[in-house]
């Protein structure tokens, strides 16, 4: 898997590499951009060959996100000469993040966290709502009947919106087809060795001072209690809740990701 990269931002600044979520893309962290004056930012895009695929005929599993990490240190090393950076990651953003944390503690300066932790996915609350409802939807109903099924199902509202925006008929009469694999999720997701992050807390010693936020939903769809309580002891992360949010924090919230991102540069690093 090829890794696609843009960048914005005088190249003399302290760099940012950004990363997105599982099914997401540069698209989703182009507000960064107003940031420029501040960092020289590195878009990366682990997503960007499948989305030249057909959307009814992408495979999730086709994307190499357990070596991301390794990838965006090859990358930091043979075009920016191995210069350290902070980061921002969102959803399994973060998890790649995680892992280069524990890695490459040597080119990490600090990071910005939208609501992720170390624990699987299968620990979390969006998962149980968002996925485990999609082997009992009836993909031959009309859109209106489908909608209603999925909401009375998915109470949540925003794990509501993921899953009708997933959602298309290639014919009128039916029956609907997933865009992207998201009925897959559940499945890539279990099977990613960064799905369960715990044992990496000890590989992150050398990155412990830094300055390291998660950015918590005030729902705590995907941060569990015995997850929240776990970090909290760890000592390894400022969690930061974030009011009337939930899983996605970094359409949301932007205001309140750059203001954090802020901080790192006017936080003093031990390296």
């Amino acid at each position: 898997m090829s890794l696609y990269y843009e960048t914005i931002g005088d190249r003399n600044l302290p760099l940012l590499v950004a990363v997105h979520g599982l099914m997401g893309g540069v698209e989703e962290l182009k507000f960064l951009e107003s940031l420029a004056q501040k960092f020289h930012i590195i878009f990366v895009d682990f997503n960007y060959e499948l989305k030249k695929k057909n959307i009814a005929t992408r495979d999730l599993k086709t994307v190499d996100y357990d070596h991301g990490s390794d990838m965006i240190a090859e990358l930091l090393h043979k075009y920016f000469n191995g210069q350290q950076a902070y980061f921002f990651g969102s959803s399994y953003g973060g998890k790649i993040i995680f892992d280069f944390m524990a890695k490459f503690s040597d080119l990490y300066l600090g990071g910005v966290f939208g609501d992720i932790s170390p624990a699987p996915a299968e620990d979390t609350e969006f998962y149980k709502l968002t996925y485990n409802v999609v082997p009992q939807l009836d993909m031959t109903q009309n859109w209106a009947n489908l909608k209603k099924q999925i909401k009375k199902l998915v109470p949540n509202r925003n794990a509501y919106s993921l899953l009708t925006s997933q959602i298309y008929y290639p014919k009128v009469d039916g029956p609907a087809i997933w865009r992207t694999g998201i009925h897959k999720l559940n499945e890539v997701m279990s099977e990613l060795q960064i799905n369960n992050q715990w044992t990496l807390l000890d590989k992150m010693t050398p990155s412990k001072n830094k300055k390291n936020i998660i950015l918590v939903a005030e729902d705590f769809s995907s941060i569990s209690a015995q997850s929240l309580k776990r970090l909290q002891e760890s000592g390894f992360f400022e969690l930061i809740i974030v009011p009337k949010s939930s899983h996605f924090i970094n359409i949301t919230h932007h205001q309140v990701i750059l203001d954090t991102l802020l901080t790192l540069i006017n936080t003093p690093t031990s390296t």
